[in-house]
C-alpha cells in the first residue's frame, strides 16, 4: 500500500498531489494536510487514503510525534467512499488540531516579538544608561517632565548640580561616570559630603530636594531605572531669622550711602518688597504722580499663574529719593547697574556690597562666634532681608492693619487673597507715611498701648477714666 509521488499540480487555491495506488494514479487534494511529508500544521503532519476492496477513505496524521489513523465517515456515519467528500471530512476532523497548532504558533510568534521588543528596549536603556553624569544638566533642559522653572530657580539648579559633578570628579576620581553608576551608596555619600560643607540644614535640603527631582525627571525620560536620591531625607530645619533694626541703624544705613545702593536701601525699607524685587524693579511698575508702585514679585510669579500684585504707596522719603533720579535716565530698571549683576548671575557681588555697608555702619552681619575663623557655621543676623523684616515689624507696631501688611508683603497666603483687591491708592499713600518719620518712637507705643487696652475696658470703666481725665 505504499504510494508513490507523481507530481505536485496546483488548481485555483488548492494543492494536488498526483499519486500511484495499485496502478493507478489518484489526484488527492492536501488541503492543510500532509501527504508524505508535506507540512499541514506546525506540530501536526498527515495524509488521506483508501483501504479495503470498498475502498473506504481514512485519515492518517501525526500530533506532537504519536501517530492516528481514522476511518472517514460522514455526517449520517457512513463510510465515505468519494475522494471530495474525504477531503472535506478529513478537513473538517483536522480543523481543531490545526486551530490549536495555529493558536500556539501565534502564541509563540507574539512571545518572540515581545521578548525581542523588551530585549531593545532593555539595550535602548542601558544606551541612555551610559549617557554620561557630565551630559545630565543639558538633558534636564531639554526634558519635556522636568518641572517649569523660572531662570532664577534654573540657575540655583545648575548650581546644585555642578557641585555634584565636581564632587563626584574630585572624591570618585573619574571624569566618565554614566547614569548607571549612581547608586544609592553613591547618593548616600554625597549626601554626607553636603553636611559635612557645614551648610545650614535648609541649605543641605535644597541640595537633595533638587537631585531627587533631577533623577526623577531622568526617570520619566527614561534615562536612568531608579531614583538613587529617593531614599534620603530632609533635615528638620531650624530658624534663624534675621533680626529687624531700628529706626537708628536705619537711618545709618541711609545717611552713609549714594547712588544705586541707596535707593536699593530706600526700597527694601518703604517697601518691604524681597531683594530680587527691588534690585530689578522697573520704572513701569512706578508711578511717581500717583505715588504707587505695583508689581508682581517674583517669588509668586514662579509659583503661581495668578496676577497677584502688590500695591505699595510711595511715603514722601521715597519719593524724593526716586525723584531725584535724572528724567531721562527712568528707562527700564530703576537700578540698572544692580538689575544687570542680579540678572547676570553676579548676584553675590551684590551681597557683598550690602554687607560690606551694614559693616561700615557698625551692624555686624553675623551672630558672634559663628562664621569665618570660628569653625562654626555662621548665622546670619543682619542682612537685606532685615529690611523686610522691619517694614512688617514697624508698620505692626505703628498700628497697620494687619491685611494691608500682608498685602503690601507679597505673602502668597490664600486667605488673605480677598484683601489683595480692596487695597485702593489713598490708603495705600496713607499707610507708606506710616514709616515716614521714623513714627516708631516710644510716644507712638505707649498710645497704640492705651488704645489697646481700652478695646478691652468695661463701660463703667470707661467712664471713670473720663472722668478722671476731665478734672
Amino acid at each position: 500500500m505504499s504510494l508513490a509521488y507523481l507530481r505536485v499540480i496546483k488548481h485555483f487555491c488548492c494543492c494536488y498531489v498526483v499519486v500511484i495506488r495499485h496502478g493507478r494514479a489518484i489526484l488527492v487534494t492536501t488541503g492543510n494536510v500532509q501527504l508524505q511529508g508535506v507540512t499541514m500544521a506546525r506540530n501536526t503532519k498527515g495524509r488521506i487514503f483508501q483501504r479495503g476492496k470498498k475502498e473506504v477513505y481514512y485519515v492518517q496524521f501525526y500530533l506532537n510525534g504519536k501517530q492516528i489513523v481514522k476511518a472517514l465517515k460522514d455526517d449520517d456515519g457512513n463510510s465515505i467512499l468519494s475522494k471530495r467528500k474525504a477531503q472535506v471530512a478529513a478537513d473538517k476532523l483536522l480543523a481543531p488540531y490545526i486551530a490549536k497548532d495555529e493558536i500556539q504558533r501565534r502564541e509563540q510568534a507574539y512571545s518572540a516579538l515581545k521578548g525581542a521588543k523588551e530585549k531593545a528596549q532593555d539595550i535602548e536603556l542601558k544606551q541612555r544608561q551610559e549617557i554620561l553624569l557630565s551630559k545630565g544638566w543639558d538633558l534636564y533642559l531639554k526634558s519635556q517632565y522636568r518641572p517649569d522653572s523660572g531662570d532664577a530657580t534654573l540657575i540655583n539648579y545648575q548650581r546644585h548640580y555642578n557641585k555634584f559633578i565636581e564632587w563626584t570628579k574630585t572624591n570618585l576620581n573619574n571624569e566618565l561616570l554614566t547614569f548607571a553608576d549612581v547608586d544609592f551608596q553613591m547618593a548616600s555619600n554625597y549626601a554626607l559630603y553636603i553636611e559635612q560643607q557645614g551648610y545650614s540644614r535648609n541649605t543641605y535640603n535644597k541640595h537633595i530636594t533638587f537631585m531627587k527631582l533631577f533623577f526623577r525627571v531622568m526617570i520619566d525620560d527614561s534615562n536612568v531605572a531608579v531614583n538613587p536620591f529617593e531614599r534620603l531625607k530632609r533635615k528638620k530645619q531650624q530658624s534663624n531669622s534675621r533680626k529687624e533694626l531700628n529706626i537708628e541703624q536705619i537711618n545709618k544705613l541711609f545717611d552713609n550711602t549714594t547712588g544705586e545702593l541707596k535707593t536699593l536701601f530706600f526700597l527694601g525699607y518703604f517697601t518691604g518688597l524681597r531683594r530680587g524685587d527691588c534690585c530689578t524693579l522697573q520704572w513701569s511698575e512706578v508711578n511717581l504722580t500717583k505715588r504707587i508702585i505695583t508689581r508682581l514679585p517674583n517669588k509668586i510669579k514662579s509659583r503661581s499663574t495668578l496676577d497677584k500684585k502688590v500695591k505699595i504707596g510711595i511715603c514722601d522719603k521715597l519719593y524724593e529719593e526716586l525723584s531725584n533720579i535724572p528724567v531721562d535716565s527712568r528707562e527700564d530698571y530703576v537700578l540698572p547697574t544692580i538689575a544687570n549683576y542680579y540678572e547676570s548671575n553676579k548676584r553675590d557681588r551684590i551681597n557683598r556690597m550690602v554687607k560690606k555697608h551694614f559693616e561700615a555702619c557698625g551692624i555686624s552681619t553675623v551672630k558672634s562666634g559663628t562664621g569665618a575663623g570660628t569653625g562654626v557655621r555662621a548665622i546670619i543676623h543682619y542682612g537685606f532681608h532685615s529690611l523686610r523684616y522691619s517694614y512688617i515689624s514697624h508698620h505692626a507696631e505703628a498700628g497697620t492693619p494687619q491685611a494691608i501688611i500682608q498685602a503690601n508683603a507679597g505673602h502668597a497666603n490664600p486667605a488673605m487673597t480677598e484683601h489683595y483687591t480692596k487695597i485702593s491708592d489713598e490708603v495705600a499713600r496713607k499707610v507708606a507715611n506710616v514709616l515716614d518719620d521714623g513714627n516708631t518712637s516710644d510716644e507712638n507705643l505707649l498710645r497704640n498701648k492705651l488704645h489697646t487696652l481700652i478695646d478691652t475696658l468695661s463701660l463703667d470703666k470707661i467712664k471713670r477714666l473720663l472722668e478722671s481725665l476731665e478734672k
